[in-house]
């Protein structure tokens, strides 16, 4: 058989090598030749940073969230309805409130003089943005973590 299908000698006609494509020159703009030529990626930080980076991040929502709550209760204490502004604070505020909660402090949520449909609307806003912040932000963790346990250790 000639063309799209080569077996070898021994081989027979049922171990057939199908040829998808014939092995052209690479065309690339590197000056490669092999991926072993290629400089290894910086090393990651050492533990102590990524400790101190991740201690002033939780430092810095902890008080973000700790002022909004703030906000939020002088808010609720206002003469006015609460429109969406306030519904979209509120909102944010709410995944925020859960700790205050389960140790037994009572944290408004939810202003009960409000303008209806446009604080409804601002509160669920809030909750599915805060939502988006922190779970966007763990699916990000967990698929840098997936690609950099997926990669081939390189010897060193």
């Amino acid at each position: 058989m000639q063309g799209w299908f080569e077996s070898g000698p021994q081989l027979g006609a049922s171990a057939a090598n199908i040829l998808l494509a014939r092995e052209l020159p690479l065309k690339t703009s590197s000056r490669l030749k092999h991926m072993s030529d290629a400089s290894p990626l910086p090393a990651s930080p050492p533990p102590w940073v990524r400790l101190l980076r991740t201690a002033a991040v939780l430092t810095f929502f902890a008080l973000l969230f700790t002022w909004l709550l703030r906000v939020s209760n002088r808010s609720l204490s206002d003469t006015r309805p609460a429109g969406f502004p306030t519904g979209v604070l509120h909102g944010i505020c709410m995944p925020a409130a859960m700790p205050h909660l389960l140790l037994g402090h009572d944290v408004p949520i939810f202003a009960p003089h409000n303008t209806g449909r446009t604080y409804k609307l601002g509160y669920t806003v809030g909750v599915n943005g805060a939502g988006l912040i922190f779970f966007g932000s763990f699916y990000f963790r967990i698929n840098r973590l997936r690609r950099s346990l997926a990669q081939p250790a390189t010897p060193g």
